[in-house]
């Protein structure tokens, strides 16, 4: 029984986490979506279904949810050994170091436990100390905004910065929602406005297949129950993604950015903007780490839910 209880609690939870992640490195990668097509229920169950072993996980609903545990429970205890790994890494080396691979700076965004004002405060002050330091050599820069903002909003708060990274969330389609990093190159209106017709779209196809497993199954047992909610929720959050990007949604709610450490302050002074953080010198987009701040969350920064946001 107390098995049970573990899986109907962490389980989907687990495998929410997993799917924001593949979700978040596909955005980031959009050459790896041919591969990810091959994952889909339909496209498993065509390349696989004829097979033994795979037979009796359809014809056993309840024996693939064990599975699947298993495998999203070992995921999830290597990924999270792995961030922490990572992360004793970052805190150990305390300056730059040349062939390090670690510098001060490359973790950009909040850590758990920190206040949202503090946080703002200490991003502030390392912007300052930037001026001081070096007014008119480009830094990169996290930007956190107040509220999510459409592409035109955003297009328009950061008029005269030049943009290589946006981040996209559905807030209505609750904690299931992936934070989607999209790459930024050229103009930022036209480049928001493709991704979010790109996202709409993979959403919308996501959401048919969920939703064809959903009606597929039949439950008789409280593990097919949660098998089923499992794929229901993620039919959910994916068709209330499809719709809202479809729309041009109020979805940006972080951006990097490349500028001049006196711009980024008059930036930092813009109404909408949160908060201006800004990477050590000499580092690059793709050298950082980023845990953006999400518009809703105050006081203490919580630990991430298993879909990447609290």
């Amino acid at each position: 029984m107390r098995l049970r209880a573990l899986d109907e609690r962490w389980l989907p939870a687990a495998a929410s986490w997993l799917r924001a992640r593949l979700d978040a490195a596909a955005a980031r990668r959009t050459h790896l979506r041919a591969v990810a097509a091959r994952w889909e229920p339909e496209a498993l169950e065509t390349r696989y279904g004829g097979r033994q072993p795979f037979r009796l996980l359809l014809a056993q609903p309840a024996l693939a949810l064990a599975v699947v545990g298993a495998v999203v429970v070992a995921g999830v205890a290597v990924a999270v050994v792995e961030e922490g790994r990572r992360d004793e890494a970052l805190r150990a080396v305390p300056t730059s170091e040349p062939g390090s691979g670690v510098q001060r700076g490359a973790m950009l965004g909040p850590k758990v436990g920190d206040r949202t004002r503090d946080y703002a405060r200490r991003a502030t002050d390392g912007l300052v100390d930037a001026v001081k330091a070096a007014p008119g050599a480009p830094r990169v820069a996290l930007v956190s905004l107040s509220s999510y903002r459409t592409p035109q909003q955003i297009d328009t708060l950061l008029s005269g910065f030049t943009v290589n990274r946006a981040y996209l969330r559905v807030k209505a389609a609750g904690k299931e929602a992936a934070a989607l990093p999209v790459e930024v190159r050229g103009p930022l209106l036209p480049s928001l406005k493709k991704a979010f017709v790109d996202t709409a779209r993979s959403r919308a196809a996501a959401q048919r297949s969920y939703q064809g497993y959903v009606d597929m199954l039949r439950p008789s047992s409280t593990q097919d129950r949660a098998f089923r909610d499992l794929y229901a929720a993620f039919a959910r959050s994916s068709g209330i993604e499809a719709r809202e990007y479809a729309r041009e949604c109020a979805c940006v709610y972080a951006v990097l950015v490349t500028a001049a450490p006196a711009s980024l302050l008059t930036l930092n002074a813009r109404v909408g903007v949160r908060a201006v953080e800004v990477a050590a010198a000499g580092l690059t987009v793709l050298q950082v780490q980023v845990q953006p701040l999400l518009p809703e969350v105050e006081g203490v920064v919580p630990r991430p839910g298993f879909a990447g946001l609290s």
